[in-house]
């Protein structure tokens, strides 16, 4: 899986660099052409250093005119790692193997502010992040009934609207790239805890759970996303 975004990264740079070798159009040509082309111009991407985690993800776009368009992400994570946390009774740090596995599809609108090449530049946007995540190797931990602070893992799934914002490159070839972040918040939130894992109801101990429970709710997204325009 690691080698197919590298292969393709690798064939667009390719490209880019084959193509720039015998010249460009001038900007007003340029524009001339694409104008008279009807309809919107069409974009496919990944994040290639997410494939490299075991975050994978293809990213389709629809561009609506110059400065205006819709984008659609869909991910799937698969993340092991080794997790250090440690016994809540003794104090004695505990290595444990942890799995966190999920999907995502994102739906984005973007505007970009003055753009040199059609859709390039600084841009805004604002996403619809829905999202499913669970872990095997219980990392998170927190107060149980007994008022013991125990490990336990979690299945947790939100729907969170966000802002993102980044600066993107169009060349002549086709290749794009495009340096972005966003943050978001769930207005939906469900989870699901660990069965074995009753949380506390001491006022106390139930502030520090509750704190989880939000942190859990922020979204946070970005990447380096390297596309092909048609």
């Amino acid at each position: 899986m690691r080698k197919l975004p590298l292969f393709l990264l690798a064939l667009m740079l390719f490209s880019f660099f084959d193509v720039s070798a015998f010249g460009t159009d001038d900007d007003d040509d340029r524009r001339r052409r694409r104008r008279r082309r009807k309809g919107p111009k069409y974009e496919v991407g990944i994040n290639p250093l997410g494939y490299l985690f075991g975050n994978y993800n293809v990213i389709g776009a629809a561009h609506l005119s110059e400065s205006k368009s819709l984008f659609l992400e869909f991910a799937y994570s698969r993340v092991t790692s080794d997790y250090s946390t440690f016994d809540p009774n003794t104090g004695v740090p505990i290595i444990t193997n942890v799995v966190s596995q999920g999907f995502s599809i994102a739906p984005e609108f973007r505007h970009y502010f003055n753009p040199n090449n059609d859709n390039d530049g600084w841009f805004l946007g604002g996403y619809l992040n829905i999202r499913s995540l669970t872990t095997d190797g219980k990392p998170y931990f927190g107060f149980n009934s007994d008022d013991e602070l125990v490990n336990y893992d979690l299945s947790t799934f939100g729907i969170a609207p966000g802002a993102t914002g980044g600066y993107g490159w169009a060349f002549d070839n086709g290749i794009t790239l495009t340096l972005w972040a966003g943050v978001g918040y769930s207005i939906v939130y469900s989870e699901t805890k660990d069965p074995n894992f009753v949380p506390s109801t001491d006022p106390t101990n139930n502030i520090y759970n509750q704190a989880v429970n939000v942190v859990n709710r922020l979204d946070s997204r970005g990447g380096f996303t390297v596309g092909y325009r048609f």
